[in-house]
């Protein structure tokens, strides 16, 4: 019976194991087969209004994304319907820019990807498995420990050759001595071929430069970023007044430095100290590490950066305006390129149902 404590507690933790993950993964089974978003079409008619084509012509506040209105724009021109335009970029300035067709396509796609990322979250349950075999152990091993308390194993009994142990031969005085074996201590007074050069520092010497030059280039490294310095406006109008807007800025470009300090502490036991008799001392040191982010442009900067293009459409730069300036002009390049975004009080400022060809310049300025 002492014997079978190992084949018992393996049989006992397979069981538990084999037992919780069938039915763990039966019941992740039965979730992803009956999975179901809702099938009202009404709501994925208004996802892809709000996530794709009002992301394309009205872009974001203040979002960390210079991209964000780009790939919003991006998404309207995947929308495969024949025969029907469903590009934001293209349909920017129209009256009416949101093709049904479109938005049911779009509607369809989004539909599709919240039912597989509602899918998807049932699978990550799948990495509760690893309690499950947690779990075998633990009962493997209480039914070892128990087994082996409940059927002790018998002491063995002393024999004769354990109190009276054999005697190693001796061999006649006039055996020749045999010789030494490999691990004998004579084989450690054998000199050795030592290597002045040890490899090990050429793999210091040449990883060490490419160490620090990643360094570099990480150091070197810039990001658009929010938050770090204050957004900035500037307004300008037309000769005539009638079209005025604003250069919006609100991101920095921003880079990461990671600074690390070492710091060594000495400790001592024993009676000498560092200098007396009979004392020893350790010295630890630990790294400490801390990234501290630095911008070199601001928000301001790349308002000022743009302004030139502004005048050149016939603008002149002023204080203050009168009115809203809440139209986008939805180019994303604006964004994209520039970091900064261009509003305006309105794309048609005369009788015809035209748009301005100074919003068009405007427009122009993302390329």
């Amino acid at each position: 019976m002492p014997q079978l404590a190992l084949a018992v507690a393996t049989i006992v933790g397979c069981t538990i194991t084999a037992t919780t993950t069938y039915a763990l993964v039966r019941h992740v089974q039965h979730l992803i087969a009956n999975a179901t978003v809702t099938s009202d079409p009404k709501v994925w008619l208004q996802e892809a209004r709000t996530r794709a084509y009002d992301a394309c012509y009205f872009g974001c506040d203040d979002c960390d994304d210079p991209q964000f209105a780009h790939k919003a724009c991006q998404t309207t021109a995947a929308a495969n319907v024949t025969g029907i335009l469903c590009d934001g970029t293209q349909m920017w300035n129209w009256k009416d820019r949101y093709p049904v067709e479109c938005l049911q396509a779009l509607g369809t796609q989004y539909q599709k990807a919240a039912l597989k990322a509602k899918k998807q979250s049932y699978r990550n349950q799948l990495a509760l498995i690893i309690l499950t075999i947690v779990a075998g152990l633990a009962g493997a091993i209480l039914v070892y420990c128990y087994w082996k308390r409940r059927f002790p194993g018998r002491a063995r009994r002393e024999t004769y050759a354990d109190r009276w142990p054999r005697q190693a031969p001796t061999l006649p005085p006039d055996t020749p001595t045999p010789p030494p074996s490999y691990d004998s201590k004579e084989m450690h007074s054998i000199p050795q071929n030592h290597n002045p050069h040890p490899k090990g520092i050429w793999h210091y010497i040449f990883t060490f430069p490419l160490f620090a030059l990643f360094g570099l280039f990480q150091t070197a490294h810039s990001y658009a970023c929010t938050g770090h310095n204050s957004v900035h406006n500037q307004y300008f109008v037309n000769d005539n007044r009638t079209i005025f807007g604003v250069v919006y800025g609100w991101f920095s470009n921003c880079y990461d430095v990671t600074d690390c300090t070492t710091t060594c502490s000495t400790s001592c036991s024993g009676g000498g100290g560092t200098s007396g008799g009979g004392g020893s001392c350790s010295t630890s040191c630990d790294d400490s590490c801390y990234t501290v982010t630095y911008t070199d442009r601001s928000p301001e900067d790349y308002v000022n950066y743009t302004l030139p293009t502004i005048e050149a459409c016939g603008f002149g730069l002023v204080d203050a305006v009168e009115g809203d300036v809440n139209l986008r002009v939805a180019n994303p390049g604006i964004e994209r390129l520039h970091w900064v975004r261009i509003s305006v009080n309105g794309y048609n400022v005369t009788d015809r149902n035209i748009t301005d060809d100074q919003i068009w310049c405007l427009h122009r300025i993302g390329d």
